[in-house]
């Protein structure tokens, strides 16, 4: 796993974020940002549309061009982004008030979201019981089921990457990235190492955070 460094996608989020920030409140020293400052922040970012820079409406107007609009709700960036890109600027600020507390006094970006489902009621999902597992996953039915699909023509990852989910408890994503070297056997026991290899930016294999290393009994 990779420390300290950032992937040029998180990178440029960051930058985007902050030249929003400057562009929406001023450029100034960063100990005047006052409680006023972050509310009002907050506030345009919610008003604003999503994928703007795409957008041939938006991407040519300023923000203050564009709040002056009235976009419709359907129309404006999610609460999950709101809160992504607000995380950008308040991590910042509380990086600040721990290295820097001289210059900065209160982190103003700081926001407690509401959390707000997007999924209707009806729509919701119930986590599956033992005895739904074991009925999905009956031999009988299974195995057939997969391997003789007339539509499915790769058959054995199918198969397998539900049953390795079902018993190690491992992301979609740390299934499919599994490698021949990566399952060994130590002290007796088959295990999978889940780990990060390859150069920064050219990585073979990749996890979400340093915790996700792990090794795991199959």
């Amino acid at each position: 796993m990779k420390i300290n460094k950032r992937r040029t996608g998180t990178i440029g989020a960051s930058k985007d974020a902050f030249n929003q920030l400057i562009e929406l409140i001023g450029d100034k020293p960063i100990g005047d940002y006052n409680n006023v400052d972050g509310r009002e922040y907050r506030n345009a970012l919610s008003k604003l549309p999503s994928n703007r820079t795409k957008n041939p409406k938006y991407r040519d107007k300023t923000l203050k061009e564009i709040l002056s609009k009235d976009i419709p709700v359907k129309d404006r960036i999610s609460q999950t982004t709101q809160k992504l890109i607000n995380s950008k600027i308040s991590g910042f600020f509380n990086y600040c008030l721990d290295e820097y507390p001289d210059y900065v006094g209160s982190n103003v970006f700081r926001k407690k979201y509401q959390q707000v489902s997007s999924v209707k009621l009806k729509d919701k999902k119930e986590y599956f019981t033992d005895e739904d597992l074991h009925l999905i996953f009956n031999p009988k039915t299974f195995l057939p089921y997969i391997f003789e699909n007339q539509f499915s023509k790769i058959q054995y990852p199918y198969y397998f990457i539900p049953i390795l989910a079902v018993f190690t408890g491992c992301r979609i994503e740390e299934i499919c990235m599994m490698r021949v070297k990566d399952v060994i056997k130590e002290n007796g026991v088959w295990v999978y190492k889940i780990r990060e290899e390859g150069e920064y930016g050219e990585e073979e294999t990749q996890v979400k955070n340093s915790y996700s290393e792990r090794t795991l009994p199959l």
